[in-house]
């Protein structure tokens, strides 16, 4: 049983309970009686940036994404998430999360129910994570809110459509101290006719997105004819807003599709246009990384951006070799 310390604490005439359920309070000293003000509980509120829902193991994650999916007001560790407030939450991953035992990974927010909110991956990585199948990403649909401090340790990728280990769609989203990174051997493998890269896989159309701090160390491998990059694979040319602060590549990039007209590199793979004002912003980004590509736009940095009009790379170097149908770039 809790003590009275534990219930109860008293200042003057007043008692606050400090517990949920505690008893009523009656004081009795002898023959004397005290009256008190008594002030009920009230839990701490949770989903705050200073108090978030914290995720710390795999069941946890599972019932947050699952929570997500559904659409609808879902139960998680006994609270009660309303979806009309998700975002508005914040979460908080306080382990690193092996999920090798689920397969194939199911993604966290679909396109009529996107994850929205706030994910804090508290320095800690996803290990493993295996994504197949069209659209696919950690996070699928991703917007209104931010991810941030989260990372992917040897994750697999046998994807097509529009894809990228993090997250596949991301629209007004800030992304922030995010990476991938996988030992040599590892190649993450694409037959994205979208786009695919490690962070982002396109940022969708009347949004803004800033992706900052992020990096990828993996070899990535398209095999289609989409956008490829190493960081974020496309921006949707329909009054999108890409910004990217910080961000750099060490993988080596191969696109081996035919489509001539695609965008390949380090960084980011491209824009096809700036349609109702798109823009695009790199600023102090890099690339290390080896790119070889069988044909298009290709580029240590960015890749395609012909239609330049909203397009800005500054204080933005390459240093790898980038090879385009067996020829060095300039």
């Amino acid at each position: 049983a809790d003590s009275w310390n534990d219930c109860v604490t008293l200042t003057g005439n007043t008692a606050v309970l400090n517990k949920q359920g505690a008893a009523d309070l009656i004081v009795s000293i002898g023959d004397n009686s005290r009256t008190f003000t008594v002030y009920p509980y009230v839990a701490p509120l949770l989903g705050t940036a200073e108090n978030p829902f914290t995720i710390d193991n795999l069941t946890d994650l599972k019932n947050f994404r699952d929570g997500i999916n559904s659409g609808v007001d879902f139960s998680y560790k006994r609270y009660r998430i309303h979806v009309e407030n998700l975002e508005n939450i914040h979460w908080l991953q306080t382990a690193d999360i092996d999920v090798s035992s689920e397969g194939t990974w199911n993604p966290v927010g679909k396109q009529n129910t996107p994850f929205k909110g706030h994910y804090n991956g508290g320095g800690h990585v996803i290990s493993n994570l295996v994504l197949s199948g069209n659209d696919m990403g950690f996070f699928k649909y991703a917007i209104s809110g931010s991810i941030r401090k989260l990372g992917f340790q040897n994750p697999s990728t046998s994807c097509s459509g529009y894809s990228a280990v993090l997250v596949a769609y991301a629209g007004d989203e800030l992304i922030d101290s995010c990476y991938a990174t996988a030992s040599s051997d590892i190649t993450l493998n694409f037959s994205c006719g979208g786009a695919c890269a490690a962070i982002v896989g396109r940022v969708m159309e009347y949004s803004e997105v800033h992706v900052n701090n992020c990096h990828n160390s993996c070899n990535i491998k398209n095999k289609s004819h989409g956008y490829t990059g190493g960081v974020v694979g496309n921006a949707h040319d329909k009054g999108s807003h890409l910004y990217m602060y910080n961000c750099y590549n060490t993988g080596k990039i191969v696109y081996a599709g035919k489509g001539s007209w695609i965008g390949v590199g380090g960084v980011f793979g491209g824009i096809w246009n700036n349609n109702e004002g798109a823009t695009t912003k790199l600023d102090f980004c890099y690339n290390t990384g080896k790119i070889e590509a069988t044909n298009g736009f290709v580029g240590g940095v960015m890749g395609e951006g012909r239609h330049s009009g909203g397009n800005v790379v500054s204080y933005c170097m390459n240093t790898g070799d980038v090879i385009v149908d067996g020829h060095p770039g300039d």
